[in-house]
């Protein structure tokens, strides 16, 4: 009889410490989890930050600029929420409620199409980076009403804008200076780009088209040049002969 108690007590022991070990595992993964969403959520909230804070006092479009505002106080609620102990987060969430327009008239806006081509080309590449982040994550906002679809015509359309804006008033400058070589190298970088994106909307095929006209009207200048130069060539050989004459 004192066999079976022991033998029973000892399989309640382990039964117990098989408990206890499964509770405290699972405790442990809980936590790890919690930890790892955690990380994830203030990583999210890095990245949208160091976008909204690379396009701070450029115009881009007004939907985006909520969208990240959005976006980053979404998130530090939810941390909130998991870990109301997480270091700072208070604060964090003070500060993403400040209205980010506060004093906006007395901010210089930059217009991407008035910048130096590196720094252009440096924004642009940043906007293509914010427009794959944007697909890529899952939106928690409720104000965020647009469609990742949405977001993503929005921030396409304002770079091929801003493109355009940009190599078309340097073209215009070229066929000032009538050099018609370059003007068109400079409305095929709008085209060039429109290609080899793969996307395809109205507004886009709009901006393709007047790069395309442009182009037309580029090569009847330099056709017309051409001539007057040619006309301008003969007319000054015509002359040198007739001097020639002259003195003969």
């Amino acid at each position: 009889m004192q066999t079976w108690y022991l033998i029973i007590g000892i399989g309640t022991l382990l039964l117990v410490t098989t408990i206890v070990n499964n509770i405290a595992e699972a405790v442990e993964r809980k936590a790890r989890e919690k930890k790892l969403k955690i990380l994830r959520l203030k990583r999210s909230v890095d990245n949208l930050t160091d976008f909204l804070e690379q396009f701070k006092n450029y115009d881009i479009p007004k939907e985006i600029e909520v969208l990240l505002q959005n976006e980053i106080f979404s998130r530090l609620i939810e941390i909130q929420a998991i870990d109301k102990t997480f270091n700072g987060i208070a604060d964090l969430i003070a500060e993403s409620k400040t209205d980010n327009t506060e004093n906006i008239e007395q901010q210089e806006i930059n217009d991407l199409s008035n910048m130096p081509e590196p720094e252009l080309q440096k924004k642009l590449a940043q906007l293509r980076q914010l427009t794959k982040y944007i697909q890529e994550i899952p939106l928690l906002a409720k104000e965020s009403l647009k469609s990742k679809l949405d977001y993503y015509d929005i921030l396409v359309i304002y770079r091929f804008e801003k493109l355009s804006h940009f190599y078309s008033k340097e073209a215009r400058q070229a066929l000032q200076n009538s050099d018609y070589k370059l003007a068109k190298k400079n409305m095929e970088q709008i085209t060039g780009a429109i290609a080899l994106s793969g996307y395809s909307s109205p507004r886009l095929a709009e901006i393709n088209e007047q790069a395309l006209l442009m182009i037309d009207e580029i090569l009847q200048q330099q056709e017309l040049f051409l001539l007057q130069q040619q006309e301008q060539d003969l007319e000054n050989e015509t002359d040198n002969e007739k001097d020639e004459d002259r003195r003969s």
